[in-house]
């Protein structure tokens, strides 16, 4: 098991790159394929980090 600082940091990372994510899109005409591909990358990234963030408050609870 990883300590919390560990994964406090793999969160802020996937934090960091969903944002790159989310600036992409607002950049981008909605109507491409690389909206659709961007889209779909950070529909996979949100749902990894809501895992990772339940995860990881799970552990954080349990003390």
């Amino acid at each position: 098991m990883s300590s919390a600082n560990e994964r406090l940091h793999e969160l802020e990372d996937q934090l960091i790159h969903i944002n790159g994510l989310m600036q992409a899109l607002i950049k981008i005409l909605p109507d491409g394929n690389d909206y659709v591909c961007i889209a779909n990358e950070l529909e996979r990234q949100l749902h990894a980090f809501q895992k990772n963030f339940d995860d990881g408050w799970e552990d954080f609870s349990r003390g």
